[in-house]
């Protein structure tokens, strides 16, 4: 029922309403919420009514300037004591005025006209206006395909629900809640007869949903004993599975990359993007650089644009995303093999915990540090007998009982080319270390002496070679 507002001059005319409007409500077959009731007057000659939640009033004789529940021990309030008592501290708050008659159209004019100027304010201040160039910059020079928005983490994906999915999981819940539940059976036939005068209702709803994404028809109209959440779970995932293949079919008809990706799906792994010290423009950068495979300056020769396609760092090699993020010999290009390098220390140092009767010593690059179980070596070139070409692998870890050597080879390749760079690294350190091995002599290069062979020649030990390979947009393969 709707909510009743009566106006009497005198209390005693308040109570004789409440007594023929609960008189009223009885004979209809309703009851009054006396919870939501209650006596709101003006301050009179010597008297304050109040009143509680249960609409009993109380009469306390006041002298001069009083503090009422009312006014909340606010003296002297510029609105005046026409507030409801409940809601006047928040009406004071919006800036709006709450009298005995509610005036809605002043109260909508001040509410717009407060929210126009505090916008205004947010939307005039310094760090708004860093806010709107950076990521205007980040969504101008640095483009990406909607879809990985939406796609999951498994590939790349930042794993959002669109709207039309949370909509469609809307429309199920509702259809199976109508279909299931008793307490709405008269609903229900009302539904259904809507549904076949062709009228929209929640049933026509969950059809549409059903048709777009395939779903198989379960005839929940001519079952009883819905179990309503194990049914709702399972239409659930299947629209989930079926929006994810649609987002990857329409992902991958655009790029090579994509392609590459899908392909790979069963073994490939993104765990970079679940860390808390990645922020939103690396992973535009690194998505940008991999789907477009090419980089600003490249990008621009490629069709027809200003510009030789050369690296802007003085390099004659072309600007593309492998030359950037992994061969430039820009050193703040290279930076971030060496910081693979730092982490994978600090991991062997968590790993192997701290010797015995001393504090850790530094693990920096180009030293070694000695403890009584174990020695680590970080891009440091070891000597030899013989005089190789690829001596100087990333770490070297020495385990000294039981007796093990491993070698740690770090690349960080463009997806294309991560299979051939793990190749590479796999030659060079296990079959040929004395001739210089490229992507050219990789599979015809034969075998010869390597660093792994003599190694465990020199160490009386086993010796692992592990080569850990990167993608530049943050990807590992496992095989």
């Amino acid at each position: 029922m709707d909510d009743l507002k009566a106006h009497s001059p005198t209390l005693e005319g308040l109570k004789l309403m409440t007594k023929v409007i609960e008189e009223g409500a009885a004979e209809l077959g309703l009851e009054l919420n006396k919870k939501k009731c209650g006596f709101y007057t003006r301050e009179t000659e010597g008297n304050v009514v109040t009143a509680g939640a249960n609409g009993n009033s109380e009469t306390a004789g006041i002298e001069g300037d009083v503090e009422t529940a009312e006014t909340d021990g606010v003296e002297g309030d510029e609105f005046g004591d026409e507030f409801l008592p409940q809601i006047r501290k928040g009406y004071k708050y919006l800036g709006i005025t709450q009298l005995e008659k509610d005036i809605p159209e002043e109260n909508f004019a001040r509410m717009t006209t407060k929210y126009i100027e505090r916008t205004k304010k947010i939307l005039q201040s310094v760090p708004c206006r860093k806010s709107c160039l950076h990521f205007g910059k980040v969504q101008t020079n640095r483009p990406r395909t909607n879809a990985r928005m939406y796609l999951p983490e498994q590939i790349g994906g930042s794993a959002f629900r669109s709207l039309e999915v949370e909509t469609c999981i809307q429309y199920i819940r509702r259809y199976v809640y109508l279909m299931a539940k008793t307490e709405v059976a008269d609903a229900k036939k009302i539904f259904m007869a809507m549904h076949k005068g062709g009228c929209r209702s929640p049933i026509s709803d969950f059809e549409h949903v059903r048709r777009l994404y395939k779903l198989k028809d379960l005839k929940l109209d001519k079952q009883i004993n819905i179990n309503f959440k194990a049914v709702t779970r399972e239409l659930i995932e299947e629209v989930k599975k079926e929006d994810a293949r649609q987002k990857k079919a329409d992902w991958g008809k655009s790029m090579s990359y994509p392609k590459m990706v899908l392909s790979l799906e069963q073994s490939i792994s993104f765990p970079a993007l679940k860390s808390i010290n990645i922020d939103s423009a690396k992973v535009a950068i690194c998505n940008a650089s991999v789907e477009e495979q090419i980089f600003f300056n490249g990008k621009k020769a490629s069709v027809g644009m200003k510009g030789d396609g050369k690296c802007r760092f003085g390099c004659l090699a072309d600007e593309t995303n492998y030359h950037v993020t992994s061969i430039c010999s820009r050193g703040a290009l290279i930076t971030r093999h060496d910081m693979v390098v730092w982490n994978i220390l600090k991991a062997c140092r968590n790993k192997f915990g701290t010797p015995v009767g001393g504090t850790p010593k530094a693990l920096q690059v180009e030293q070694a540090v000695l403890d009584e179980d174990y020695s680590i070596r970080a891009g440091a070139s070891m000597l030899m007998e013989k005089r190789i070409r690829s001596n100087k692998p990333d770490i070297v870890v020495i385990r000294k009982s039981p007796k093990l050597a491993i070698v740690l080879e770090v690349s960080i390749p463009a997806l294309k080319n991560y299979n051939l760079q793990k190749d590479i690294k796999i030659t060079k350190y296990t079959k040929n270390s004395v001739v210089d091995i490229s992507d050219k002599n990789v599979r015809t290069v034969g075998r010869d002496l390597n660093f792994c062979q003599i190694l465990a020649a020199k160490q009386h030990c086993g010796v692992m070679f592990c080569p850990v390979i990167i993608g530049t947009d943050l990807n590992i393969i496992y095989s």
